[in-house]
């Protein structure tokens, strides 16, 4: 054993285990740092162990002619790995071709027009012909995170209901950036709660509800939600309040009309709807 070996990075837990051991099917010995608590971030070992480690996790201490044997496991599958979750979807394979090109030169003189391509096919997605799109790299979080904070401010109040994971993490995204949140709980397994929305837009004289949250496709519960519904109650209410949908999951998948369900901001994601 060598007391003054110790781990001094690591990027996932690290296992050793003698041939012994691994014939008996014990658990490997884990000991820590000089001090001899049990500790799975460093461990003693002897040059007899052999160690499965991570890339990026650091020995130091052990002599040169002792340091364990590094031991690598792959998993080899034949054709392509393919993804069966909600998101990120499976890549046609026509299209992961047509991806395979050089890095355009932000610098070049025709990358404008390149850009300018993309944002008005967004457009065309969206069905979308006076307002404007961005192309926003992070994840469709990220991208609700940069649209809340341009567009409300803490303390605005919102409308909004829960009824699965996501529409659930978008209520918490909105009290944490300090919204007042009116919140709906909904039975899983359904959708916008179109008659609560409206008695509570109704009861709304002063007009202090800011924004209308409403999750078009809930990912988790595969519930699709009437968003043309809940801008009928707007304008029969004669409303003045924003109405934002998460079409993470839902645009470039199923009907969304932006333009003619008067939707003032909506999200989508690259890795999921489209």
């Amino acid at each position: 054993m060598y007391p003054n070996m110790e781990v001094i990075e690591f990027k996932q837990k690290v296992s050793m285990q003698s041939h012994a051991e691994r014939n008996r099917g014990q658990k490997p010995c884990f000991s820590t740092r000089p001090g001899g608590k049990d500790h799975p971030l460093g461990c003693l070992i002897s040059h007899s162990f052999v160690a499965d480690i991570p890339t990026g996790v650091v020995l130091r201490g052990i002599p040169r002619d002792k340091t364990p044997q590094l031991v690598t496991k792959e998993t080899h599958m034949n054709g392509f790995q393919h993804l069966f979750i909600p998101g990120p979807t499976n890549i046609p394979e026509n299209i992961r071709q047509s991806m395979n090109v050089p890095m355009e030169d932000m610098r070049a003189p025709d990358f404008g027009d390149l850009v300018q391509g993309l944002l008005t096919d967004m457009k065309k997605t969206f069905r979308l012909e006076n307002g404007r799109v961005f192309i926003f790299p992070s994840s469709g979080t990220g991208a609700w995170e940069s649209a809340i904070q341009n567009t409300l401010e803490a303390g605005d109040k919102v409308l909004m209901s829960r009824f699965g994971q996501f529409s659930l993490l978008w209520v918490d995204m909105a009290e944490r950036l300090g919204l007042d949140v009116d919140c709906v709980d909904v039975e899983w397994g359904k959708g916008v709660p179109l008659e609560d929305y409206a008695k509570r837009l109704e009861a709304d004289k002063t007009h202090e509800i800011k924004a209308v949250f409403a999750t078009q496709n809930e990912t988790a519960t595969g519930v699709t939600s009437d968003i043309a519904g809940v801008r009928k109650i707007l304008d029969d209410l004669d409303h003045p309040a924003m109405l934002f949908v998460d079409g993470v999951s839902s645009i470039a998948s199923i009907e969304f009309e932006m333009e003619k369900w008067g939707v003032d901001l909506a999200v989508s994601g690259s890795q999921k709807g489209f």
